[in-house]
């Protein structure tokens, strides 16, 4: 008889978790489907910067073939127009004429290219002391004497207006007097031309 009982307490148990449970399931809230996302795009790479070519100079014949200028800005740091002297037919020893200007500055003065041009020579000659020449247009070679040091450019360099090509000073023959620099202008045939009115017409000094 208990056993009986015991049995009817247990079913009445269960009957009651199963109404509580299906209670439970029926008053919890219904959840909307979860949409998965959509596949997104593998990220690109960003592009690589696009680096420029480095500009090729023109080459000397392009050089030579350009016209010669009618100006020529003065050479020398500082100097102004007005301090420029006439020398081109002074005359020098052995009979010489001077055939090109003297610029005075202090020493260790940048002397700068007056064209584009390529650097014929650089050296050391008993009367210009260190110098320097560039081949500019129209073949035209620009002659950069009694100079104290020079820059970094050497033969077969090419050179921009206004680069640096070497200092004044006062090398070779000069070494008595005032540091300068001896500024002189030769056809492509060797005949000398008068700096003087080119550097009277031009803009003045670089700096």
């Amino acid at each position: 008889m208990a056993i009986l009982r015991t049995r009817a307490v247990a079913a009445s148990i269960a009957t009651v978790a199963t109404l509580l449970l299906a209670a439970g399931c029926a008053s919890r809230p219904q959840r909307p489907p979860v949409t998965p996302p959509e596949a997104q795009p593998e990220p690109q790479p960003a592009p690589e910067p696009q680096i420029p070519a480095p500009l090729r100079p023109p080459s000397r014949a392009t050089i030579e073939a350009a016209p010669f200028p009618s100006s020529l800005p003065i050479p020398v740091d500082g100097v102004d127009r007005s301090e420029l002297e006439s020398t081109f037919d002074h005359p020098r020893s052995g009979g010489r004429r001077h055939e090109a200007i003297d610029i005075f500055a202090p020493r260790n003065t940048p002397v700068r290219a007056t064209t584009a041009g390529y650097v014929s020579s650089r050296g050391v000659r008993s009367l210009g002391g260190r110098t320097i020449s560039v081949i500019g247009p129209g073949g035209y070679r620009h002659y950069y004497a009694h100079l104290e040091v020079w820059a970094g450019f050497d033969r077969g360099d090419y050179v921009e207006p206004g680069d640096i090509l070497a200092y004044v000073g006062n090398s070779g023959n000069a070494s008595a007097g005032p540091t300068h620099l001896h500024y002189a202008i030769y056809r492509s045939d060797d005949e000398p031309l008068d700096p003087y009115p080119l550097l009277r017409r031009g803009p003045g000094p670089f700096e």
